[in-house]
């Protein structure tokens, strides 16, 4: 990668981790005594003004943080782009299907929200998973190993919560996992923006060189 655009990628993928930290922080200050971090998960901001437009602009940050990672990884790592790129439309889908209010969800919009919701949260997982096991170390190797070891952990809490939340009685503190697979991922975004993708890439082994018999 060139290196003037490879300084502009990770320079705009850090810009928008930051819009998307900035609006997130500011719906839980916002909107603190509408909705309860503990119990209600994230999308509930998005359920009255101005936190319909904070929420949307946030997820929409999200996104282009995802797309522009993985445009960085093009030819180097092929599970790395289909992920991050996957992760980038679920989160459009997202804002575009809103969630319902209340516990229960019975909308197809819902649906499709809680869904989206789940593909992205486990295709940036994934992803993060996929680059501490094959990238070199470098200067993030060790952050970045972090990060998807407690990205792992807060996805099946979360999932857990959601789909069985009577168990641990799970249900009345979702919020909290939650919240922290967000802001993890958010920090996954920054580090991939902040790491230096000339010389960064995933390990690679040769393919064997064919021996050439002379006629």
């Amino acid at each position: 990668m060139d290196e003037n655009m490879a300084r502009m990628g990770g320079t705009a993928t850090r810009i928008a981790a930051a819009v998307a930290l900035a609006g997130f922080a500011f719906l839980h200050v916002a909107a603190a005594d509408r909705v309860d971090p503990l119990r209600q998960p994230v999308s509930s901001y998005a359920l009255g003004s101005p936190g319909d437009a904070v929420f949307a602009a946030s997820a929409f940050a999200v996104a282009a943080a995802c797309g522009l990672t993985a445009l960085a990884f093009l030819g180097r790592s092929r599970p790395a782009v289909w992920g991050l790129s996957g992760a980038a439309v679920m989160y459009v889908l997202v804002v575009v299907f809103p969630t319902d209010a209340g516990v229960a969800v019975s909308t197809f919009a819902g649906q499709v929200h809680r869904y989206a919701a789940g593909a992205a949260f486990v295709g940036v997982t994934g992803v993060a998973v996929w680059l501490a096991v094959t990238c070199r170390g470098g200067r993030h190797g060790v952050v970045l190993r972090w990060l998807a070891i407690v990205s792992v952990v807060t996805l099946l809490i979360t999932t857990v919560n959601t789909f069985l939340p009577w168990l641990a009685d799970g249900g009345s503190w979702r919020g909290l996992p939650q919240r922290a697979l967000l802001f993890v991922h958010i920090g996954f975004l920054w580090v991939m923006g902040a790491r230096d993708r000339r010389t960064e890439s995933p390990a690679v082994v040769p393919a064997p060189e064919r021996e050439v018999v002379a006629g």
